[in-house]
């Protein structure tokens, strides 16, 4: 990571077809001076939250609208910020007292939810979104280098959450995850942890290491969420993948 002497914590109000006019918190870009440890780059929890707070203060008079507060992180996975439940706490504390009735997110990639302080740090949130990409063990493990087994805990985990947002994407490819028993699988997966929401988006899933992919068709997309609402009785939104917030 780059170091930055000014962090850019907050992005926007930006309007977003997936999450309306949405507030960007980015608590994990890289930083030099408050931050949370000696030879850390991650920005102090009393620094996000006093920039958030004149933020959503400043619009809240000025009789703004908002529709979701977002936590994210361009550096690292958000949920790997040393102080996230302090960061929720505060930063829910101020959605209750500002907008009420703005929804409250979360956007990570972690599939460990081993930790429990991880999963009730979660429920503080209205939505969290989660990654879902992967029918079969081998395609978890070929696409995120971890191991066969670790696919069976997170699954677990997600089938105890109530405000799960599954995201997924898909690719063909010899390396991708649309062949074979891999959306049969898949659809079984998002069946049995009976999420809040699933979306569907554009773009390759993500992976640790290169590979050959190619992004599945809209229409690729559009027969797998209707696979999903026939054999499933979920309905799944249809999205364009958005670009990490830049800097």
């Amino acid at each position: 990571m780059t170091q930055l002497t000014t962090p850019i914590l907050l992005h926007g109000p930006l309007d977003c077809s997936r999450f309306g006019k949405t507030l960007y918190i980015d608590i994990t870009t890289p930083h030099n001076s408050l931050v949370v440890e000696r030879g850390s780059e991650l920005p102090r929890a009393s620094l996000i939250v006093t920039t958030s707070a004149r933020q959503l203060i400043d619009m809240s008079r000025a009789g703004d609208k908002l529709d979701q507060i977002m936590i994210v992180g361009t550096g690292v996975d958000p949920a790997l910020h040393p102080d996230l439940r302090n960061i929720a706490e505060n930063v829910r504390a101020l959605r209750d007292k500002w907008f009420a009735r703005t929804r409250f997110g979360l956007r990570t990639q972690l599939t460990d939810l081993e930790d429990y302080n991880i999963r009730s740090t979660f429920g503080m949130f209205n939505r969290v979104y989660l990654p879902m990409h992967w029918g079969t063990t081998k395609i978890y493990s070929g696409l995120t280098g971890g191991k066969t087994t670790d696919l069976g805990p997170y699954l677990k985990h997600l089938a105890s959450m109530d405000n799960a947002v599954l995201e997924a994407q898909f690719a063909d490819g010899a390396s991708g995850n649309m062949a074979g028993t891999a959306i049969p699988g898949w659809i079984k997966k998002i069946q049995e942890t009976s999420p809040s929401e699933v979306h569907v988006l554009s773009g390759n899933p993500p992976t640790t290491k290169k590979l050959k992919l190619k992004p599945s068709t809209k229409p690729q997309r559009t027969k797998i969420i209707e696979e999903l609402a026939e054999k499933a009785g979920i309905a799944a939104g249809h999205f364009d993948w958005e670009e990490p917030l830049s800097k």
